[in-house]
């Protein structure tokens, strides 16, 4: 949405005072590639050093929030995917601390 409607004023404007479509589609290349690695590149890192998550999953959080919760789940994916991260890293050091984790003989399987 926001590549259309900031494309769009930059296109007629760029028409208005060219005339030439060979300037137009420049316009629209440029356009188009800062605005996909802005999407793509620097917001998740961006964003991932901000709530310490690896980019990559701060990206499939906003593509799963989105696909199965519209606008609200892209707004609340990025919180969700970090909380869960907690309790994942909080778990696995409990876990690493227990005597499960430690135990040092071979448990015998039950027939």
């Amino acid at each position: 949405m926001a590549l259309v409607v900031g494309l769009l004023p930059a296109a007629l404007l760029c028409w208005a005072e060219h005339q030439s479509w060979m300037m137009v589609l420049a316009v629209v290349a440029v356009f188009s590639g800062a605005q996909l690695l802005e999407g793509t590149v620097l917001s998740p890192r961006i964003l991932s050093k901000s709530v310490n998550l690896h980019p990559v999953w701060v990206l499939l959080a906003i593509i799963a929030g989105g696909s199965l919760f519209g606008f609200v789940g892209l707004l609340i994916a990025v919180p969700v995917a970090a909380a869960i991260q907690v309790f994942v890293r909080h778990w696995l050091k409990l876990y690493r601390a227990s005597r499960i984790y430690r135990q040092t003989e071979a448990v015998e399987p039950a027939d």
